[in-house]
């Protein structure tokens, strides 16, 4: 009877060890894992000129919402090409675009738009961290916001307009009045029937006063003259 009972309880040992380490198998369609939206790994990127793409890693959700920024800057025009060196600083925000990416939501992607130079000019796009990034001196100065970003080169040389001409305004020449002279007044000459005579003038009690002396004088001078030479008359 003892015997019976140590082989019974063997057999509940080994029984229950088998239930207790057997390993449950996975069920199908468990909940994945949420991304946190503050680390910048959580994202996967992508741009063209004008555009920026972002979504999660694997489709991942975001455990929850997370506010973004997409920028546009412009770089020297001495820029060498050669990716992010210190000949692409200082970069100056030429535009920006903030937008939130929703979180417990999985498969999402974002695309994008933000204002760019034009494209004789170098221009970077980057997704950030808010806040907004005024311009960018040194290689490491947005590195607590960087998400991810690319440079576009610039394509041929910008042209200056061409200043359209002022017209010239001709001025009016001014117009000189033209003045008439008054008419002057010829005095009249008097004297006797022998051609003598004196200029006086012609209008006046003063001329006609002159005008009866001279006339007496004359008559006089010429009586005296006849008789003197015996003339007649």
């Amino acid at each position: 009877m003892i015997k019976l009972n140590a082989s019974l309880t063997a057999v509940g040992l080994l029984l229950s060890a088998a239930v207790v380490f057997t390993p449950m198998p996975v069920q199908a369609g468990s909940t994945q894992a949420c991304l946190d939206g503050d680390l910048k790994t959580s994202y996967d990127v992508g741009f063209t000129r004008g555009t920026g793409t972002i979504s999660t890693k694997n489709g991942a959700p975001l455990c929850a919402d997370t506010t973004l920024v997409l920028e546009s800057f412009t770089l020297p025009d001495t820029y060498d090409g050669n990716k992010f060196n210190q000949t692409a600083l200082p970069q100056k925000m030429y535009a920006s675009t903030t937008f939130v990416f929703p979180g417990n939501q999985k498969n999402v992607t974002k695309k994008i738009n933000v204002g760019v130079p034009a494209e004789c000019q170098n221009t970077q796009l980057d997704f950030y961290y808010p806040p907004v990034i005024d311009e960018i001196k040194t290689l490491d100065g947005d590195s607590g916001q960087y998400i991810g970003g690319k440079i576009f080169g610039r394509t041929g040389s910008c042209v200056s307009p061409t200043p359209t001409p002022t017209p010239k305004v001709t001025p009016t020449p001014k117009v000189t009045p033209s003045v008439t002279p008054s008419p002057t007044t010829t005095p009249t000459v008097l004297g006797d029937d022998t051609g003598a005579g004196e200029t006086l003038p012609a209008t006046g009690p003063e001329g006609f006063m002159a005008f009866v002396g001279l006339t007496a004088m004359t008559g006089t001078i010429g009586a005296y003259v006849r008789q003197r030479f015996n003339l007649k008359k």
